[in-house]
């Protein structure tokens, strides 16, 4: 299994982006992915408030990634608050990675999400050790 991580910033009250907060995130997500043997591909990064609409730039090319891509990729973020601050938001983020065949995998969030999270790595390892 192969996934795509994504992580984003907003500049905070002085309106700068800290992009050592981006390499926090992105570290979450590859420890996340090596404990469950997923290979990282990429890394796509923005700094922003997204907007359903209008993706940031560093969304739109992980969806360009997935829309060329030919098979299953999971999609690593390390909160939910990643894919936009309001919950409409991530659910326009989490439809287009979906209907391109990614699947939306979160690290941290409420312990809840985060055992959905890894209850659907675990059900994806499982469906591609059987068709082996």
């Amino acid at each position: 299994m192969k996934a795509l991580i994504y992580t984003r910033v907003m500049p905070d009250n002085k309106k700068v982006a800290r992009p050592d907060r981006l390499q926090e995130q992105e570290k979450r997500c590859r420890d996340f992915l090596r404990d469950n043997r997923i290979t990282p591909v990429r890394t796509y990064s923005d700094q922003g408030v997204m907007h359903p609409q209008r993706f940031l730039p560093g969304m739109r090319s992980l969806l360009q990634h997935l829309a060329r891509s030919s098979e299953e990729m999971l999609v690593i973020c390390d909160h939910p608050g990643r894919l936009g601050l309001k919950s409409d938001i991530q659910k326009a983020v989490t439809a287009q990675i979906e209907d391109l065949g990614g699947r939306i995998i979160t690290v941290m969030g409420t312990a809840e999400q985060y055992r959905a999270s890894y209850s659907t790595v675990e059900n994806i390892l499982v469906r591609l050790e059987k068709t082996k």
